[in-house]
């Protein structure tokens, strides 16, 4: 589970089920056809009660979740802790091994001073290539929201560059030149970049095993061999140590250590990616009906179900989903504002009255 971004002040709870054992079963990562889609709730406000209310009417229709995979934000976490609570219920929490590793990174080195200076340093210099012929140069660009989740590709640019640049090939003297005046102090980051890169670098190597492979004894084997290679008082081999101790415990308890458990929220994220390039096609982004796109998105839709579900939805049953799981759009809101506006600025013609709104 987890929330859409916000569109004006709405997101959107989703929630997909996937079978415990689809590790096993399919031998390969959780992509969307393994999954269904179970609930979809707009939200003016994500609050720990808010998110507690929508899982109740959401598990109370599907049936109770043997586990339940999030990522660490506080809204999730304080629902899905007070939902446990008000059902007594005994659901296991696995939290996303991406956000955990991303949050590990960043801990690691948010904070550094050299850090700082390498982003400096490369803000500078792609400025200084973007109107040039070497402009393919530019590293990829930094996200500032959910930034350390993709900042091993920007730490393997750092990488590749380094390389390049201690190259003395005189047919490139003039390229290289070029490229270390608008870089200036890249050599001097050598040591974090090499840093840097080696410790993302092991984060790829744990998510691509416990993405595809699950985790169970095996990959728990494996990862803590991978989170030996850093350093020991590396925050992100701290967290990947102690992510797979607890989880192994979660492993066994749900299925006495058969078959793996995801630890993966990625399908989610592929739907709201999806999602996102959809609703940006029209010229009014907002979260209203548009928000039942998101089941059509996942598990194996073939002709026969599509003609089913034409045949037993009524698109009054649309209209009532719409008013009783969301706000007034955007476009309703606007055109609400600007009709009281022009009512209220327009010079009535002799013998009219203006009529104001109730």
């Amino acid at each position: 589970m987890d929330c859409t971004i916000d569109i004006g002040i709405k997101k959107a709870l989703v929630v997909l089920r996937v079978s415990l054992d689809v590790l096993a079963t399919k031998g390969s990562a959780i992509q969307l056809e393994d999954c269904e889609c179970v609930g979809v709730r707009v939200l003016e406000e994500t609050t720990g009660e808010t998110i507690c209310e929508s899982l109740a009417t959401i598990f109370g229709k599907s049936g109770c979740p043997v586990a339940i995979l999030k990522d660490q934000g506080p809204d999730i976490r304080r629902g899905v802790a007070l939902w446990k609570r008000e059902q007594n219920k005994e659901v296991e929490v696995i939290n996303d091994i991406g956000h955990e590793l991303a949050n590990g990174l960043k801990a690691q080195f948010k904070k550094a001073k050299v850090f700082e200076q390498f982003l400096d340093i490369i803000r500078k210099g792609s400025a200084r290539l973007r109107q040039t012929e070497w402009a393919f140069l530019i590293p990829p660009k930094i996200r500032t929201k959910g930034r350390f989740q993709s900042i091993g590709k920007l730490a393997e640019w750092g990488r590749h560059l380094l390389a390049w640049l201690d190259r003395k090939d005189p047919e490139e003297s003039e390229a290289l030149a070029y490229v270390r005046k608008a870089f200036v102090g890249f050599p001097g980051c050598r040591c974090f970049i090499e840093s840097f890169a080696g410790t993302t670098q092991t984060v790829h190597a744990v998510l691509e095993i416990l993405k595809n492979r699950g985790l169970d004894q095996e990959s728990y084997v494996h990862c803590q061999e991978l989170a030996k290679t850093l350093p020991p008082r590396s925050k992100v081999r701290k967290r990947l140590v102690s992510w797979l101790d607890r989880h192994l415990v979660v492993q066994k308890k749900l299925t006495n250590g058969q078959y793996a458990i995801p630890p993966s929220s990625d399908p989610i994220e592929s739907v709201f990616g999806k999602f996102k390039s959809i609703i940006e096609r029209s010229p009014n982004k907002d979260i209203n009906r548009m928000a039942l796109i998101i089941p059509a998105l996942c598990g194996k839709i073939n002709a026969q179900t599509i003609d089913q579900l034409f045949s037993t939805t009524p698109h009054q049953a649309i209209e009532a989903w719409e008013r009783e799981n969301t706000a007034d759009t955007l476009r309703r809101q606007k055109k609400r504002f600007f009709d009281r506006i022009r009512l209220q600025t327009e010079v009535p013609k002799t013998g009219e009255q203006i009529l104001q709104p109730a």
